[in-house]
């Protein structure tokens, strides 16, 4: 997929956005394994949002992660509680805007370069209903692109979530559980935990039906 639609190519530097998680941890692993046929540069790039109380043990073990792999790695943070009551935004949005800030600044500083992120087909799906509940129009609901101008990539977007774990399993590889995933504070995790279960028992196929959606919606 990576060289079917040219998302890395030789000599670039493609700068991971790398969180610990299930999905970043599958696209680091995936694209050291490419790099044994493609001769690029691999920059894990960690955001430390301020926001949980595990946050310290999240960032070591992202460093312990990266240094074990041999995966070169930029830190950055913010305070993002105290940049969303400057901004006026919700939590959600504030880290959002905050990450993507850390990845164009390092962008920015390395020639040839583009960000991986690692949304997976599920991550699509959510954001589809996110932005459906929101009122968007058809550029909204067709945000994720897998190659936005050729800046920011995202090669698992064919992969649904049960894919990537079924990978991580397969292999033994370890990533780090993420608390919140789990509570029902935000829209996407009530939307992944309560409404897409329920949408599989009508049509079991729906990330992929939402994908198809997407893609014609972009074409």
């Amino acid at each position: 997929n990576i060289e079917r639609h040219e998302l890395v190519r030789p000599s670039d530097t493609v700068i991971l956005g790398f969180s610990g998680g299930k999905d970043s941890v599958t696209l680091a692993v995936l694209l050291q394994q490419l790099q044994k046929t493609l001769r690029f540069r691999l920059v894990a790039a960690y955001f430390n949002h301020r926001l949980r109380d595990d946050a310290r043990e999240e960032e070591k073990w992202v460093r312990d992660f990266c240094a074990a792999r041999m995966i070169e790695l930029e830190v950055g943070g913010r305070d993002v509680k105290r940049f969303r009551e400057e901004s006026n935004l919700n939590l959600e949005h504030a880290a959002s805007i905050s990450r993507y800030d850390f990845f164009h600044a390092l962008a920015s500083r390395i020639p040839n370069s583009r960000v991986a992120t690692a949304h997976s087909r599920s991550d699509l799906a959510e954001t589809f209903f996110i932005k459906l509940f929101r009122g968007s129009g058809l550029q909204g609901l067709s945000a994720i692109f897998q190659n936005k101008e050729k800046k920011i990539i995202r090669p698992l977007l064919i992969f649904p979530e049960a894919e990537i774990l079924a990978f991580l399993e397969r292999n033994g590889i370890a990533w780090y559980r993420d608390p919140t995933n789990l509570e029902h504070d935000f829209l996407r995790n009530r939307i992944r935990h309560g409404l897409l279960p329920e949408a599989r028992k009508i049509e079991p196929d729906i990330e992929e039906r939402i994908f198809k959606t997407v893609l014609l919606i972009q074409d």
